[in-house]
């Protein structure tokens, strides 16, 4: 299910047919289908110099807005010429727009892959990143735009990424935004736990005719897609959920427990990027620790983990985690 769906105030008729008979129906939050959702997925965007990133990240933005639009038949917005010629000026044109539609303070801005493609340009061409995130870039205006709009319109922002690293360069561009991927109490927001996974198999799985237990599967299912853990106050580790339903998808066609390693060398090349395979982040140790203090969630990959020398996170003090950071330096 979208979770737009229960902030989406286009939703709200659908509430009862959607939600009802969830954990989250039960909360009765009064803050359900009460925003206008403006969605963003900047996954797509590519390039090796400033106007193809500029190119492409405009039509992500005009994507995201002709969605909106196809929500709310009667909100018009038709930008100016020179409007459409920045990033920034686009989304600026677009909130001025939508001032005059709501009198409300209920835009909510979700922002998904927004450091997508400012990774690669920054494993790439340093001096690229810097001209798009430094003062008068076009990524660094963007989010400055988003930033001031919250006085007015914009209700609350929700963005996603890999890491930190983009928005921390934008400095005051959006200086506003609170890292929340490391915190306890959403460690368990972004895979299944293994409680979870035990009442999941026997509904995706016919395990009684194929002779096993939900445990048996899970035994299995361990040593390759378990191990993500967001946050180090938290002991429960997190099996990937899309590998985990990729696999259990695959054994109920094949009516037989596979071998999951095979199976995910099987499906390597046609894996949506969202499902993580064997990345070399985790064979570097001190960048595999960063991966929890900054909150960026890389998987801790247990093959490549056994084969460094051995390392007491999570358990170590802070003190002793400064020492090592000033060895890794």
């Amino acid at each position: 299910m979208c979770p737009l769906t229960g902030l989406e105030f286009a939703f709200l008729s659908r509430y009862e047919e959607l939600f009802s008979e969830t954990a989250i129906y039960e909360k009765h939050l009064k803050s359900h289908n009460k925003y206008h959702v403006l969605d963003f997925d900047f996954s797509g965007i590519s390039g090796n110099d400033v106007q193809t990133l500029v190119s492409g990240f405009i039509m992500a933005i005009k994507t995201g807005i002709s969605d909106f639009k196809e929500r709310y038949a009667d909100f018009c917005f038709i930008p100016e010429k020179d409007d459409a010629n920045t990033p920034s000026n686009l989304i600026k044109s677009f909130f001025n727009a939508y001032r005059g539609y709501s009198s409300k303070q209920s835009l909510y801005v979700m922002i998904d892959e927004y450091d997508n493609f400012a990774n690669s340009v920054l494993f790439q061409d340093l001096q690229l990143f810097k001209a798009i995130t430094s003062t008068g870039g076009f990524l660094k205006d963007f989010y400055a735009a988003i930033k001031a709009e919250t006085k007015n319109s914009i209700a609350k922002t929700f963005i996603t990424g890999v890491s930190s690293v983009s928005l921390d360069s934008l400095t005051s561009g959006f200086n506003i935004a609170l890292n929340v991927t490391s915190y306890e109490c959403f460690n368990e927001y972004a895979g299944f736990t293994e409680d979870e996974l035990r009442k999941l198999i026997p509904k995706l799985v016919d395990i009684e005719s194929i002779g096993v237990t939900a445990d048996d599967v899970i035994s299995r299912m361990k040593p390759v897609y378990d191990g993500y853990c967001f946050s180090r106050f938290k002991k429960q580790t997190l099996y990937n959920s899309s590998m985990c339903l990729y696999y259990l998808g695959e054994m109920s066609l094949a009516k037989s427990v596979l071998a999951p390693e095979k199976y995910r060398r099987a499906l390597r090349g046609s894996l949506p990027a969202s499902c993580p395979q064997t990345s070399i982040w985790t064979s570097i140790p001190h960048l595999r620790e960063g991966c929890f203090r900054c909150g960026s969630g890389f998987p801790r990959n247990r093959p490549l983990i056994r084969a460094l020398p051995p390392r007491p996170f999570p358990g170590r003090s802070p003190h002793s985690r400064r020492q090592q950071d000033n060895a890794n330096t």
